[in-house]
């Protein structure tokens, strides 16, 4: 179980319109068990952690993205919907404000 599970679920879950959905109709250990059953299983602990580096990296940015900013995007960031952080953590949408921008590496 592995914080890299976790960044891979929430790239499934992005990428896989069904598995969302099938993720929003589940209770919480009902997402968990979805995420071992595609062979991505990680805590909610791990999940928490991917989630809380996102939304500090996102409060720190702000306006237009430097050069290193830009650099790290093209070396893996994915940006997360707020509505998915949300159903996948216990922070409230309004606290998330936006996507948020995670890093891959």
């Amino acid at each position: 179980m592995s914080k890299e599970n976790a960044k891979a679920f929430l790239q499934r879950l992005l990428q896989d319109r069904s598995l969302l959905e099938r993720c929003r109709s589940s209770s919480k250990t009902g997402k968990w068990r979805i995420a071992s059953e595609i062979g991505l299983p990680h805590t909610e602990e791990d999940m928490r952690a991917v989630i809380a580096e996102g939304i500090q990296q996102a409060r720190r940015s702000s306006g237009e993205l430097t050069d290193e900013q830009l650099s790290h995007i093209a070396g893996g960031v994915m940006r997360v919907p707020g509505e998915v952080i949300s159903l996948l953590s216990d922070a409230p949408l309004s606290e998330i404000n936006g996507d948020v921008l995670l890093n891959l590496n």
